[in-house]
């Protein structure tokens, strides 16, 4: 992997990280994240931390305490941290009128392009069919 390709990670690759009830998923999602925190090229946007958050303390079968999904957001604070600006926000309104994207998938697609990421990693079929310079790619799919 290069040091230089940015690869940006939606929210449910980060939720596979601590779902017991998909082991290959979580392996898959592990390395992704710690392959790039490690290489510097990791990054995600305060609504991935959100919908992390929320997800992994509602949604999972077992879920977490907020203080453990608040101390795995910490350990991911070195990533390059996306806060979207209000042209962000209507720039992905705009997609979504172009091609019909749920606003919070248009507003990850958009983060990742504002960030210069060369990869959106994710899962969510609403992302993996929209049209962007960024590839967007579902790690979980046998190659």
């Amino acid at each position: 992997m290069s040091a230089v390709a940015r690869a940006f990670l939606d929210s449910n690759v980060l939720v596979y990280m601590v779902d017991h009830d998909a082991p290959r998923k979580r392996d898959i999602a592990r390395a992704l994240v710690l392959d790039h925190l490690g290489a510097g090229s990791l990054a995600l946007s305060t609504q991935v931390f959100q919908e992390f958050f929320w997800t992994t303390t509602r949604r999972l079968e077992v879920p977490l305490s907020p203080a453990a999904a608040r101390g795995l957001a910490q350990q991911l604070r070195s990533a390059h941290i996306v806060a979207p600006s209000v042209d962000m926000v209507l720039a992905a309104m705009g997609r979504v009128e172009e091609c019909g994207a749920p606003i919070w998938d248009a507003l990850i697609l958009t983060a990742a392009e504002s960030c210069g990421a060369d990869v959106l990693y994710t899962e969510d079929k609403h992302l993996l069919r929209l049209e962007s310079p960024v590839r967007i790619v579902d790690p979980f799919v046998a190659s």
